[in-house]
Order: C-alpha cells, then sequence, then structure tokens
C-alpha cells in the first residue's frame, strides 16, 4: 500500500476522533484496507501511463509528486465523508433542493440549531419558501436559483456563534456537508472540506 494514502488516512482518522464524529469506529471500519489498497494500486498504475506518456514534459516527476497528494487527499476524504453519510452523521443535497429538504437533512445529522420549515406562501403575488431558526425566520424566493445555498449560509451564520461550523465536500457527485466544532474546522480544510 502506498504510505502516503495510510498516512492520509490515519492523519483524517485521528482528526475525526477529535471532532467527535467518531466514537468507537475502528480504523479498518472507517477505512478498510482492501479500499485503500485499491487506492494506492490505482495511482501506481496511473503513474506508469502518467510518465510513459510524458517524455517531452520536463520533470514529470516533480509535476506527478505535486498533483497526487491533492488526489490522495480527494480519495481518502471522499470514503470519510461517505462513512458519516452512511451513519447519519454527514448528509448530501441536490442544487436544487426545496428549503424543506435542506432543513430536514440538517436536523437529520445536527441538534445545534432550533430550526424548523415553514412552507411555502405567497407575498405580493411572489411565491416564497421558509425556515425558521430560533426566533428568526427566513424567506427564500422560489425563482431564486439558489436556495440551498441561501439556506446553508444562514444555518452557517447561526452555528457560528455556537462556535460550530458547516463544512462542505465536493469531491463526488454532490455536495456532501458536516459540521465540525469551529475550532477545528481550519483543520478539515486540510483534507480538501469547504469551510461555509
Amino acid at each position: 500500500m502506498e504510505p502516503k494514502v495510510k498516512q492520509q488516512a490515519g492523519d483524517l482518522f485521528i482528526l475525526a476522533k477529535k471532532a467527535n464524529l467518531l466514537s468507537s469506529e475502528e480504523f479498518s471500519e472507517v477505512f478498510p484496507k482492501s479500499t485503500l489498497s485499491k487506492i494506492s494500486g490505482n495511482i501506481i498504475e496511473d503513474e506508469k501511463v502518467f510518465l510513459q506518456n510524458s517524455r517531452t514534459v520536463k520533470n514529470p516527476e516533480k509535476i506527478w509528486m505535486e498533483g497526487i497528494q491533492f488526489r490522495i487527499t480527494a480519495d481518502v476524504s471522499q470514503i470519510f465523508i461517505d462513512y458519516l453519510q452512511e451513519k447519519g452523521r454527514a448528509f448530501t443535497l441536490d442544487y436544487d433542493s426545496p428549503v424543506e429538504d435542506v432543513v430536514f437533512n440538517f436536523k437529520s445529522t445536527s441538534s445545534d440549531l432550533d430550526i424548523s420549515d415553514t412552507g411555502e406562501e405567497k407575498i405580493d403575488g411572489d411565491s416564497y419558501q421558509g425556515m425558521k431558526i430560533g426566533e428568526d425566520v427566513f424567506k427564500y424566493k422560489m425563482t431564486n436559483q439558489y436556495i440551498p445555498g441561501d439556506v446553508l449560509f444562514d444555518i452557517g451564520r447561526k452555528l457560528f456563534p455556537l462556535s460550530r461550523a458547516l463544512l462542505c465536500t465536493n469531491f463526488g457527485d454532490q455536495d456532501q456537508y458536516l459540521i465540525v466544532d469551529l475550532e477545528l474546522a481550519p483543520e478539515f480544510t486540510d483534507f480538501g472540506f469547504l469551510s461555509l
């Protein structure tokens, strides 16, 4: 197995334990050896192809090494976020999710906020979807293409005073989200997670 793959997975596993995203799970449960070996095998094969096709490139080994860390980070982080989602500690949203779905998915992952969907209503002939966090009500015009992003932004603003952060990944086909302590958010960005 490629040592960098195992090291990256180990570092992320330790950070996840520190963030209380994992409790009694063993490393091999989150990062099965066969999965990490597959990542390593793919990297080795791709490196051979890359070097064979880069004969005219100056310093192809250096170029390969500069790009490989990003790939390892993305592959390992995708395994991790998929595991968390399977366990109900992370969630996925489609780009066109209604407010109701965003609120439902957030609530299924976190109890940090007193949050609810307020349904749809017409205001001056326009349709809006709403959300309530504590006493604050938020309205989103249904013609807005970025409703999920706006809703998540407002959720993130309410998490901030609680010293919590909403993180996003887009390694796969859909954006995936998790909530961590604000002080640990910068450490997660080293693994490709974006803070909202």
